[in-house]
């Protein structure tokens, strides 16, 4: 996952690790604590985004030690392109359009 975050803060794109919705319980595979908030945080430092595919990862208030997230990461454009295809496949309330394209972290964090 680290090789993934240093590819996408170099060239840009999107990291994807969403949650399963066909399953009721499986919430994800990554852990909030351990991966999810400090790659999140790093991203963001780095003027990107990240999201569980609803929500800001460094929104969610942790209720277990090894809580278990999705994970969606990287150009804010592309990440949101990517939360609102996710609401409109789970039916949830979709706002904006999915038809953005970012130009990638990479000319913003290399100078």
């Amino acid at each position: 996952m680290v090789a993934d975050v240093h590819r996408i803060l170099k060239r840009g794109g999107v990291f994807l690790y969403p949650r399963n919705v066909r399953k009721e319980g499986k919430v994800g595979k990554l852990r909030l604590m351990y991966e999810g908030n400090p790659m999140a945080k790093l991203m963001e430092q780095a003027g990107g985004a990240a999201s569980d595919g609803e929500e800001r990862i460094m929104t969610i208030a942790p209720t277990a030690l090894h809580q278990r997230v999705g994970l969606v990461m990287g150009d804010p454009a592309e990440v949101e392109a990517v939360t609102v295809a996710y609401r409109a496949k789970i039916g949830g309330d979709v706002v904006g359009g999915g038809d953005q394209r970012g130009r990638g972290l990479g000319s913003r964090y290399l100078a």
